[in-house]
């Protein structure tokens, strides 16, 4: 089977931070997945700069999949209401920059042009629905 895991952690320390990660993982059934994940991020936390504070991580979905499907699945839809947080971003494992995207929106900055990283463009745009 495989199981899609979406996780959220809280980082004290240097790096205080609110995030969400996704772990991807064949496995026998969803304990065995669990403890695919638990030790993908004591490798992750040894071997890289991630969680190395004080850091709480939890389990917020697992969802089984017996086979892919063919149209595709969402897999988390999340939204935050108001402006755009800071945010950071990266695909895993780190590419040789570890920063694809950098958010930090300020009053009268433009909030698509990060620092580093690249600049985010849309790859869908909708709009309002007329009811």
């Amino acid at each position: 089977m495989l199981y899609l895991m979406h996780c959220s952690f809280d980082e004290e320390g240097e790096a205080r931070g609110h995030g969400y990660f996704t772990f991807l993982v064949d496995a026998k059934d969803p304990e065995a997945a669990k403890r695919r994940l638990r030790k993908r991020l004591d490798l992750v936390r040894a071997r890289d700069d991630m969680f190395d504070g004080d850091v709480e991580i939890y389990l917020n979905d697992v969802i089984e999949f017996s086979k892919l499907p063919k149209r595709g699945a969402i897999g988390r839809y999340q939204m935050y209401y108001g402006k755009r947080p800071h945010s950071l971003s990266c695909s895993l494992p780190l590419p040789s920059s570890p920063i694809d995207s950098v958010v930090e929106p300020e009053e009268d900055e433009d909030e698509d042009e990060p620092d580093e990283g690249v600049i985010l463009e849309p790859f869908v745009v909708y709009r309002a629905k007329v009811r």
